[in-house]
């Protein structure tokens, strides 16, 4: 196949200004390039060290986001050794794909950036999916003021850069006593956040802890569960955000057998029972937003056993989670935007290759802003 290179030199300051990117959205808006493209990518750090990384991809490339095409993705942007797997390539991915939203850690460089690209970012300030496994920040209230403040959130007043705070993901929920102190000390949270930056939303990322279910039709009671652990964080929090992967009729924990290719009718009705009879009402007409879906591309291992997805499904699977969200006006980020290095489970839309230094895009990348933008932002 004849290749094609197209080579871009972001410089130190002018790096994607708004002309750049106007004049580049212009000569590439609805341009179809038939042939292999290999985008090379110079970029002079603030160090003054530069490095090379490519984007390589073909058929039908769709980079520049319209203004009412919003959805989002999340970078898992958080350690140095991760994002170095991005940089300085990272906005370019986000052009790519067109993303307007950002999941991601609080750290005031790339929120910046983001401000300066019209980018949007909800802060996340850390986990407590299990009893085990949560940060200590989590265990009292003491505790969690002083996690927060180290990340000197007063600076994000007015920052435009800053779509809403996130001050846990997936809490556990085990119905118990220890249950009710991790409610109160995220409430505890939300409030001395509020105190701190006044001018954009909290939320919690919730999942459906403590009403896990197996199959592709929801009985009453899940359903009862569901809505009961968001009636918890409902009236403290500004939107709901709620962790919701239908993979499989297991969620994540994927059987063979179990997989939503086999069934789109099933996985379908899924969604339209999480959304109409958890998600909508227990919102109280507040928005509601899917912080994290996916699917991973090839093979994929669970403690149920050993699944294999393509590219092509993972897209299919956005596809139709876009038909029903899209509906209901539900706003959905990705999870998540590359392959992480090392990592067994593939869920990225870039697949990264020579440690990073080249980065693939998946089939979904180039879609995903279709099957899931709404006309409006979260």
């Amino acid at each position: 196949m004849r290749k094609k290179l197209v080579s871009i030199t972001l410089l130190q300051k002018t790096m994607y200004n708004a002309r750049a990117r106007a004049t580049l959205k212009m000569k590439w808006h609805f341009f179809i390039f038939s042939t292999l493209l290999i985008v090379s990518i110079t970029h002079t750090s603030l160090a003054q060290i530069q490095t090379s990384k490519s984007i390589i991809t073909s058929g039908t490339i769709s980079y520049l986001p319209s203004p009412d095409a919003y959805f989002g993705v999340k970078p898992h942007y958080h350690s140095s050794a991760v994002a170095e797997t991005y940089y300085p390539d990272l906005w370019t991915l986000i052009d790519y794909i067109g993303a307007t939203h950002l999941v991601g850690a609080p750290r005031r460089n790339w929120i910046d950036e983001a401000a300066n690209r019209g980018i949007k970012i909800m802060i996340e300030y850390g986990q407590a999916m299990t009893p085990e496994t949560m940060m200590d920040a989590y265990k009292s209230k003491e505790n969690l003021k002083a996690h927060l403040d180290k990340y000197n959130i007063p600076q994000y007043r007015n920052h435009l850069g800053v779509w809403a705070h996130d001050i846990v993901v997936e809490p556990f929920n085990n119905w118990d006593n220890e249950t009710d102190n991790l409610v109160e000390v995220i409430k505890y949270g939300i409030q001395y956040i509020r105190s701190l930056d006044p001018t954009h939303p909290v939320t919690v990322s919730l999942n459906p802890a403590g009403a896990y279910y197996t199959g592709w039709t929801l009985p009453q009671n899940i359903i009862d569960k569901r809505k009961q652990w968001i009636s918890r964080f409902i009236d403290s929090i500004d939107f709901l955000t709620y962790n919701f992967y239908a993979l499989s009729k297991r969620g994540t924990w994927a059987a063979p057998g179990d997989e939503f290719w086999r069934d789109t009718t099933a996985y379908r009705g899924l969604l339209q029972q999480q959304f109409d009879q958890v998600l909508v009402p227990a919102s109280k007409g507040k928005p509601i937003v899917i912080g994290e879906t996916g699917v991973p591309t090839g093979e994929y291992t669970t403690p149920a056993g050993t699944v294999t997805f393509t590219e092509q499904q993972q897209a299919d699977y956005f596809r139709i989670y876009g038909e029903e969200s899209r509906d209901r006006s539900i706003f959905v980020s990705v999870f998540n935007l590359i392959d992480t290095l090392g990592a067994t489970e593939r869920y990225g839309l870039f697949n990264p290759q020579n440690n990073g230094k080249m980065n693939i895009p998946k089939v979904a990348a180039s879609l995903v802003k279709n099957y899931l933008s709404i006309p409006h932002p979260p």
